[in-house]
Formats: structure tokens, C-alpha cells, sequence
């Protein structure tokens, strides 16, 4: 008798006959079901991503710059085309390797937020490279582009969902000769082996500067730069109309040049999505990323480098980009003469050090200054504390990190000849550990220090500004509500916590300002703190965070901000400083932490497509960002707004607010308030306001004040070493090992 026909599925599903079943004919079948399930769920994940409907599942990406676990225990998202890869971290309150400083968290940091952790910042780009190749076509058009540098070929992206317009990228190209050997801890180099007539491929990122956060690929040889247009469409009159939007044909572009953050030792130009940013940009422009030398390779102040003038390397890697871009730019249709700077957190910083530099007081060169306009996102020169090389915190790291090369003993003049002998990881060994040793401290290693005259960081930045050797340019700088939230402790529930903090960043607080502190900032255990901290704390927390995060905010970034824009707000020649405040709140640590504002500048739908809310904020903060950069001022021209362009609010220039002059004094643009949409199920409903203007109020002015009032504690003297503000012109810009206490 013929066995029974089995159903079509049998062979699929495991559908096991009653009679003459073979078990391993059923293990294949089951093997096999299993794989074309998990073949049906990624299809189905990939589409509902693409929609959008999964975008509240991504993870937030951590806020600090060196994994708090070891490599080695880090698991890998994969990547395309040397895109970078993520390593998926949990911070907790204790490391595995306790006894490892390199393994050792920033904070108590939160138990059970999962975080994608690329770099020191929220690097939404980091999805870019991966998106660029997964959600778009895998085989793209090339673009040619001839420089005197060679013949650049590029690639490029089709508009989709993510991108409203299609753009041309270049990747990877150089703009300085390989910091590696003899070049090592030198002055970047000029290139002298491209030539015009060589074709080069620039459609995969290149190395990233070594650092301990990435899994992405590095090398020493690291100056590389990245470059976004729009591609306008080869059909004549759309291509006519798109380039009406400027003016017409002959038109070049606005150029945005991103300096990445990183706190100085961490970051990568795949930071900001650049090719998003451009892609949305209400005026056609170009926009650059670049990487730049950081940890001890680029920043290693001492006496020793100041005295063979090694100082501020990573610094003047930017500058030597930004001659790079006036020198090349026009070949991919960019106007020279109209370049905006923008950078995030150290990247602001930076930008804060070069206003300082190019200042014709500073004489740094003959030349125009390379670029017209400035956007600084949470920082400037005010919001780090600089001091002299040869300052005491300097020379015992540089000590430290010269023993841990294994180099202790070394005359000064042989010094550095031996370091460009060691073996590259030799050099990442002895700077990871001193990255690790005092991060937590906020003492943080490899920063900029003063060069003197001509230098990159001539003198301490306040007195720059005092005396108003400042470039005089349109400025746009802002803060996010809570700045110091990714930085602070997240389990403090003593009520100590916050003088036990801030004495040890500013030891020369004395009782009177420990008073006063308390005042500004009073206990969650009182009236008025019950009344001032009433969002709910995130699951886990202490019930002093919120405290923490409001003084900390205010100390290292909120009050230097507003304190670099009332500077700039009274200058002379006066030139428009304009101010902005991103308060839309997210799920890790329950509000805007420092650098959330980042997807919205550059409109990355990767991250905030879903969200009705956030799209309108995206919106206009792309669009606000954008016409500042084209024209150094974010409001719409009256025929952008018969056009019905983004952004109905008018952007008020800031004023100081202390000025007696005008009635419009400590205005700024609020972006985002009331919007939950992020934050899971606590809230995803609230739109909120995508944008406002808003006014200091009282208390705001009380507690700015109260830091500017002491920045001398930190900026050039702090750490312990201090000098009264009485002996600062004695003193000149040498550091003191006399200690004060202060008021």
C-alpha cells in the first residue's frame, strides 16, 4: 500500500508522519523552519524600521567618551564599508575589573540603560555609514571631481525617506601628510605626493584617531575629511530650479565645517550625520567632518612640548583643515569667503579657542580668517578650565604618561625622538590608562593648554575676552536643560552630595559660597527643592540627582555658554550672538542631556522619524541652523517667508542680561519644551513646542552670576593651585603653587 502524501508544508514546518518518519529527516525540517522564521523577522524588522515604527526602540547612545567595560567584553553591531562599528555597553555601579582604572565607569551611572556607545557624544551618525548602505541602494552612482589635489571620486546617495534630497559624498580624503614616524607629535605636514591628474577613491570613511571608546577602524594615520553636497538632478529644470533657490547656476555654496567633541580624548567625524544636515538644509550648502589628533597625540602640554613648541598639535590640525578647505573647496562648488565652524561639546570648545586665535590682536597669520561664522553647541573657551603647560596637574600627568612609556629618565632633548621610536600601541597603552586613571576625577588628561603669543590658545580665554582679542563674527551657541546629567553621580541620596562634588572640582569654595550654593541649588528634602526638582527621577536613581545635574550643568557648561554670549553681546564692534535652549526630554536619564540636541540640528530621521513632535522641533532647528550658516542670521529673509519656510518664531539676538540698555536682554529660543515623545511609555505623547522664545529668569540670572563671579577659581588656577584674583597680573600666565581660598 502507497505511503500517504504528505501536505507541501511537511518539509518545512517539522510535520512529522505517524509511520516511517525518519528523526533526522525531522531535525532538518525543524533546523530549516527555524531559519526561515528568523529570515521572515529580520525582513519584517528591517520594514518596519524603514516606516519608522521601530525607532523608539533604538537605544540611546551613551554620553561618555571610554567604555566603561574592557574591549574584550564588548560585543559588536556590524558594519559596512568601514563605517563604525558599536559596541552595545551597560554602565553599571561597579566595572568587572575593579582594579583596573581603565575599566572603571564614569559614575554610578544608571543600572538599566542600555546605550549604544560610539563616542564621548551622542554620534547619531555613526548609524549613517550603516544606513547609507542598508536602506538605500548598495551600488551607487559615482562623481568625479578634479582639485588640485587630484580627482576625487565620490559617490552618489539617492534621496529616500532619510534624505529629502539626494547628495554626493567624499569620503576619506587627506587634507595633511600621515602624523606617523618622523611626524609624529609634530605640526601637521603639508601633502606632497598627490597630484592633479591621479584619480582617488573617496567613497569609504578612513581611519578614525586612535582611542580607547571605538571598535572602529584607527590608525595614527587619521587626517582624513569628509565631504557632503547636494546632487542636483540631471533633469534641466529641476536641476534649474533647485539652484534658484541661491541665487542661480553660478552660485556657490555656503560650506559648514563640523568639529567633532570628545572631551578631547574620544570623537570621530562620523559624529554629526553631515549627509543628513545637508540633505535638509533649507539653502543648498556644503557640510565637512573631519578627524583631528586627540589624546596624547595631539594634546600633551608640559614644559617639554611647550619648549620645542609641540603644543595644542589637535588644534592645529583644525586650522590646517580649514586652510585645506579655502584652498579646495571651490572645485566642489563652495564659496571660501563663506564658511561656518560648528562643533559639539569639545568641538565647541575648540571653535571658542580659535575665535581666540584668528583675532588680528593674536597675529596668528596675514591671512583673512578662514572662516565667517561660529556655532558652538554646549561649550566655548569659557566652559574648560586652561592652563599653563607647565601647570602642576600637567606636568604630573605628562610624568605619569612618560613613565608609563617606559621612558622615565629621558633627557628633554631626546625625548620626543623617543617617542616617535615606540611602537604605536605603547603610546595607546600609556594613554588609555591615564584616561581611565583621572576621568572620573574631571581632571581630565591631554587637553588644551596656553602657547603664548601667536599660539593657538595665546592666553587664559576670560582674559582674551576682557580684553577683547576676540574675532568679531555672528555667533550661535546654546545648552541643553541637563547638561551635567551624564556626568554626575545617579545614586546620591546623601545630602552632602552636592558640596562633597563641586569642592572637589573647585577647592577653593569656601563656606560663604557653600552657603550661597545651597541657596541656589537647595536640597530635594526642603520646600524650595520640592518645589524646583519635580520630575520624577528615573528608576534607580538617588534622590539628589536632580541637584546635581542642575549645579554641575550650570558650573561646566550652561553658565560659560551665556557667559561667552554676554561677552560677545557687549563687544565692540557688536556683532549678533544668538542663543538657544533644547529642552525635549529622552528616555536614559529622564531629560535633554548633553549633546540630545545633536539628531535634531542634523534632522536624522534614522533617529527621529516616528515622532510627530520632534519632527516639527527637527524641522525647525534644521532650518534655523542652516539659514544662520548660510547667512549669519537664523531667521527667514521676507521672501522666505512668502515661500512659507520653517520657522515662524523670530530669533532674538542675545543681550546681556545683567545690561541696563534694552528691554530684550537674556532672550533665547527654546526648542522642544513639553515634548515627552522619547520618553517610552511615561510619556510618547506630548508634541510639545518646537519653538519658542523664552526669557532668564531671576533665578537663572542668580545662579550664572554666581559662577561667573568665580570663574577664576577654575579657569588657569583650579585643581588646588590657585592664586588670589589680586596676584593674577603679577602672576602673568604662570601657574602658581600657592593655594587660596576664596570667596
Amino acid at each position: 500500500m502507497a505511503a500517504k502524501k504528505l501536505p507541501w508544508y511537511s518539509r518545512y514546518s517539522g510535520y512529522r508522519r505517524v509511520a516511517g518518519s525518519s528523526p533526522r529527516r525531522t531535525i532538518r525540517a525543524a533546523i530549516t523552519a527555524v531559519i526561515l522564521a528568523a529570515i521572515a523577522l529580520v525582513i519584517l524588522m528591517v520594514a518596519l524600521y524603514k516606516t519608522g515604527h521601530l525607532t523608539h526602540l533604538q537605544p540611546k547612545v551613551c554620553d561618555v567618551p571610554f567604555s566603561p567595560l574592557p574591549l574584550t567584553q564588548l560585543p559588536l553591531l556590524p558594519s559596512q564599508n568601514s563605517g563604525p562599528a558599536m559596541s552595545k555597553v551597560r554602565l553599571s555601579v561597579s566595572s568587572p575589573e575593579a582594579s583596573s582604572p581603565l575599566t572603571q565607569p564614569l559614575h554610578d551611572a544608571r543600572p538599566e540603560a542600555d546605550c549604544w556607545h560610539v563616542s564621548a557624544l551622542p554620534v547619531h551618525q555613526s548609524f549613517n555609514g550603516v544606513f547609507e548602505d542598508v536602506l538605500t541602494n548598495s551600488k551607487k552612482e559615482t562623481i568625479n571631481v578634479r582639485t588640485d589635489q587630484g580627482t576625487f571620486v565620490g559617490e552618489i546617495t539617492p534621496s529616500s525617506p532619510l534624505y529629502p534630497r539626494s547628495i554626493q559624498a567624499f569620503r576619506g580624503i587627506p587634507y595633511a601628510q600621515s602624523p606617523t614616524g618622523e611626524n609624529r607629535f609634530k605640526p601637521p605636514q603639508p601633502l606632497t605626493d598627490r597630484k592633479p591628474n591621479t584619480e582617488y577613491r573617496a567613497v569609504e570613511f578612513g581611519f578614525d584617531c586612535p582611542q580607547r571608546s571605538l571598535r572602529t577602524p584607527q590608525d595614527e594615520d587619521c587626517l582624513n575629511l569628509n565631504l557632503y553636497r547636494p546632487h542636483y538632478s540631471d533633469d534641466g529644470p529641476v536641476k534649474m530650479a533647485d539652484m534658484a533657490k541661491i541665487g542661480g547656476n553660478d552660485t556657490k555654496l555656503p560650506v559648514v565645517i563640523y568639529v567633532h567633541g570628545g572631551g578631547f580624548v574620544a570623537g570621530t567625524a562620523k559624529e554629526r550625520n553631515m549627509a543628513s544636515f545637508v540633505a535638509w538644509a533649507e539653502t543648498p550648502m556644503i557640510g565637512i567632518s573631519f578627524n583631528y589628533r586627540i589624546g596624547a597625540l595631539g594634546f600633551l602640554p608640559s614644559g617639554v612640548a611647550e619648549k620645542f613648541g609641540l603644543m595644542n598639535l589637535g588644534l592645529k590640525d583644525q586650522q590646517f583643515l580649514f586652510r585645506w578647505v579655502q584652498k579646495n573647496v571651490a572645485s566642489f562648488g563652495g564659496d571660501p569667503d563663506n564658511v561656518s565652524i560648528m562643533g559639539l561639546s569639545a568641538g565647541a570648545h575648540s571653535i571658542g579657542h580659535q575665535l581666540i586665535s584668528y583675532a588680528p590682536a593674536n597675529k596668528l597669520t596675514q591671512d583673512p580668517p578662514p572662516f565667517q561664522k561660529a556655532i558652538m553647541e554646549s561649550g566655548g573657551a569659557l566652559a574648560r578650565a586652561v592652563f599653563n603647560p607647565t601647570h602642576p596637574l600637567n606636568e604630573k600627568q605628562f610624568k605619569e604618561f612618560i613613565s608609563k612609556c617606559g621612558l622615565e629618565g629621558v633627557p628633554d632633548d631626546e625625548l620626543f625622538a623617543k617617542l616617535r621610536a615606540l611602537p604605536a600601541q605603547k603610546i595607546f597603552d600609556a594613554q588609555n590608562f591615564l584616561v581611565g586613571q583621572y576621568w572620573s576625577t574631571l581632571q581630565w588628561p591631554f587637553q588644551p593648554a596656553i602657547d603664548g603669543a601667536g599660539g593657538v590658545v595665546p592666553d587664559l580665554p576670560r582674559e582674551s575676552w576682557a580684553k577683547g582679542n576676540v574675532m568679531r563674527i555672528p555667533i550661535m551657541t546654546g545648552f541643553d536643560t541637563n547638561e551635567g546629567a551624564i556626568f554626575v553621580p545617579t545614586q546620591s541620596s546623601n545630602m552632602s552630595a552636592l558640596n562633597n562634588l563641586m569642592t572637589s572640582l573647585v577647592p577653593a569654595l569656601n563656606e560663604t559660597s557653600i552657603k550661597l550654593m545651597d541657596q541656589l541649588y537647595p536640597n530635594i528634602n526642603t520646600t524650595d527643592g520640592r518645589s524646583l526638582y519635580t520630575v520624577a527621577l528615573p528608576k534607580g536613581f538617588g534622590t539628589q540627582f536632580w541637584r546635581l545635574d542642575d549645579a554641575y550643568a550650570h558650573y561646566a557648561y550652561i553658565c560659560p555658554v551665556l557667559q561667552q554670549a554676554s561677552l560677545a553681546s557687549v563687544s565692540t564692534p557688536k556683532t549678533p550672538v544668538y542663543v538657544y535652549h533644547f529642552a525635549a526630554r529622552s528616555a536614559a536619564y529622564g531629560g535633554a542631556d548633553h549633546g540630545d540636541e545633536a539628531p535634531f540640528v542634523a534632522h536624522d530621521m534614522t533617529i527621529i522619524k516616528n515622532y510627530k513632535g520632534l519632527n516639527q522641533t527637527a524641522d525647525a532647528m534644521n532650518a534655523y541652523w542652516t539659514r544662520f550658516a548660510a547667512f549669519g542670521d537664523p531667521n527667514p529673509s521676507s521672501e522666505q517667508k512668502l515661500a512659507g519656510v520653517t520657522g515662524n518664531m523670530t530669533w532674538t539676538p542675545f543681550v546681556d542680561p545683567f545690561s541696563q540698555s534694552t528691554s530684550e536682554k537674556g532672550q533665547v529660543a527654546l526648542f522642544g519644551q513639553g515634548n515627552n515623545e522619547r520618553m517610552g511609555m511615561v510619556g510618547r505623547g506630548n508634541p510639545g513646542v518646537p519653538a519658542q522664545m523664552t526669557t532668564m529668569n531671576d533665578r537663572q540670572k542668580a545662579q550664572c552670576q554666581f559662577w561667573w563671579d568665580r570663574v577664576i577659581y577654575s579657569e588657569g588656577y583650579g585643581n588646588g593651585s590657585l592664586v588670589h584674583p589680586a596676584g593674577i597680573k603679577a602672576a602673568g600666565n604662570k601657574a602658581s603653587n600657592g593655594k587660596a581660598t576664596l570667596p
